[in-house]
């Protein structure tokens, strides 16, 4: 019986690791959030009370108020699938705080409104768009590290850098239907925010405020930065799906 017992937390041990992550790149172990629209298995117009987590982790994006759940829209984002939120008061909160300071992180949205459309706020990393820029912000001092971005615009954003606190590289990268564009930095320090959530900023006492005006299609995150290759893997996947000219000529092997 121990050594039947054994086996099998050992199997369940290989099934859990052996999640696939996007595009074939990472597991469970390091990426740690996979939000799909276009595998929810929704029909159009439903309230979406919870994105289903697909990188095994369990980090799903939820909302239980029914004035506050966003909408699944098919054939949004180039034919794909998306969840529309009202810019309003929609928002989903994920279920665990995503609090990785090492990340490389993607989302495939589009912004109707030049006002501030909060996108993704973790722990220590934020990710909005305004009136024709996007931007990540940083703390300590407070900064905004953003460039060109075009409303109305199916975009691929992404954004790597390391665990260190403060004076390392923030490297964040944009294509949409014409063009791609990218940007070097050095981040100050992290955010702390006390909630995770998906279409809005959170503020200083965990509120959700500036909610997105708009489409988002999918969100990846890992808990590392990924290396040249698999940012090449990954880029390829969602320039594929998604038809928006792919960045990876911006990365070596």
């Amino acid at each position: 019986m121990k050594k039947y017992f054994f086996f099998l937390t050992q199997l369940l041990s290989i099934v859990v690791l052996s999640q696939t992550g996007p595009g074939g790149v990472g597991n469970s172990s390091d990426n740690i959030v996979w939000l799909d629209a276009a595998r929810l298995g929704l029909a159009n117009n439903d309230a979406v009370s919870s994105w289903t987590d697909l990188s095994g982790n369990n980090n799903h994006a939820v909302q239980a108020t029914g004035t506050q759940q966003p909408i699944y829209k098919t054939g949004q984002i180039n034919g794909v699938s998306a969840i529309d939120f009202d810019g309003n008061n929609d928002f989903l909160q994920f279920t665990n705080h995503i609090t990785t300071g090492s990340i490389s992180a993607y989302t495939i949205h589009k912004s109707q409104s030049t006002n501030i459309n909060g996108i993704l706020t973790l722990e220590k990393h934020m990710i909005y768009s305004g009136g024709g820029f996007i931007a990540n912000v940083y703390d300590s001092p407070r900064e905004y590290y953003s460039f060109g971005f075009s409303q109305n615009d199916p975009t691929i954003f992404q954004f790597h850098t390391s665990s260190a606190t403060t004076g390392v590289n923030l490297n964040s990268f944009r294509s949409n239907s014409s063009t791609t564009a990218g940007k070097n930095s050095t981040r100050t320090a992290f955010l702390n925010k006390t909630v995770s959530s998906v279409g809005s900023l959170i503020d200083g006492l965990g509120s959700p405020i500036r909610f997105q005006n708009g489409e988002i299609s999918e969100i990846i995150v890992f808990n590392r930065e990924l290396s040249s290759a698999e940012k090449n893997i990954i880029n390829a996947y969602l320039g594929g799906k998604y038809t928006i000219p792919s960045i990876t000529t911006l990365f070596s092997f």
